[in-house]
């Protein structure tokens, strides 16, 4: 999405691919002025958990929390898409993108998934 197609776009929902944070579903708060093609969005649902993995050292585990709801988020307009879909409930998603995202290989692994599956089973 191109600048012009953002600033035309704002209050519309979009879907937003953070790479190693994770995939979302937000709506376009506001184009930031001066800055080059960056947005801020609203987070409303987490359609990918983020990756467990060092960016540059694979073999080694970084945790990482999604996007919360309601959180306003930068990210450039490369990233980011019209969506035209259904909403999903942000809380009520979360637990099945927990499970998808995860892949247990080791025990730092299983102790990361085990303390976000604790965190938002009681949400």
């Amino acid at each position: 999405m191109n600048k012009k197609l953002a600033s035309e776009s704002i209050g519309k929902i979009v879907e937003i691919f953070a790479g190693h944070n994770g995939n979302y579903i937000g709506q376009i708060e506001k184009i930031l002025p001066g800055a080059c093609n960056v947005v801020v969005v609203k987070i409303i649902a987490c359609i990918k958990y983020p990756g467990q993995r060092a960016i540059f050292y694979t073999f080694n585990n970084f945790e990482r929390w999604p996007f919360y709801f309601g959180s306003l988020e930068t990210c450039h307009t490369d990233f980011i898409e019209l969506y035209y879909g259904a909403i999903p409930e942000y809380y009520e998603l979360m637990p099945k993108v927990l499970e998808e995202t995860f892949l247990i290989e080791t025990e730092a692994d299983r102790r990361i998934y085990e303390r976000h599956k604790a965190h938002w089973k009681g949400r």
